[in-house]
């Protein structure tokens, strides 16, 4: 085979699979508003909630994504001071702790808001409601065990 056919063939793979999986990614995924959108619909239809209750639970799911995307635009910045320190000849551990110093402020700030929003939402939930999320949780952490034996996590 000619080397120019190589390179097209090569080329043409490599473009099909770039747009494959950026085709896939995004089908999956989506945008964040379609991921909220869903996310809202399915716990409100699980709970059978309310139009107050699915005000309160927009609420909560509001400030969740507001830091969200605050602490997502603040990630390459990060890593990059991260990587500098790594590679540079002598590790900067006060850098370092600044970084995590700055991550833990930027939850103490939040916190608050995202307390009253899931208390909000699950004081205006019913004894049925409550127990339905704790069925839900149940499951979760039975899952995670089962998998975690899997991954040498020791069983908690």
């Amino acid at each position: 085979m000619k080397r120019s056919t190589k390179i097209v063939i090569a080329a043409a793979l490599t473009v099909g699979l770039v747009g494959g999986a950026a085709a896939v990614g995004k089908h999956r995924f989506g945008d964040s508003e379609k991921r909220r959108a869903h996310m809202i619909s399915h716990v409100a239809d699980e709970l059978e909630l309310n139009s107050d209750q699915t005000t309160s639970l927009n609420t909560l799911v509001d400030e969740m994504m507001s830091i969200k995307q605050q602490m997502h635009a603040e990630f390459g910045e990060d890593m990059s001071g991260l990587e500098a320190m790594i590679t540079s000849e002598q590790f900067d551990q006060t850098r370092a702790l600044d970084m995590v110093n700055s991550k833990t402020d930027a939850i103490k700030q939040n916190a608050p808001g995202v307390i009253a929003a899931l208390g909000n939402f699950l004081d205006g939930l019913s004894a049925e409601q409550k127990a339905e999320i704790a069925d839900h949780m149940k499951e979760r952490k039975r899952h995670h065990r089962k998998h975690g034996k899997h991954r040498n996590h020791d069983n908690r």
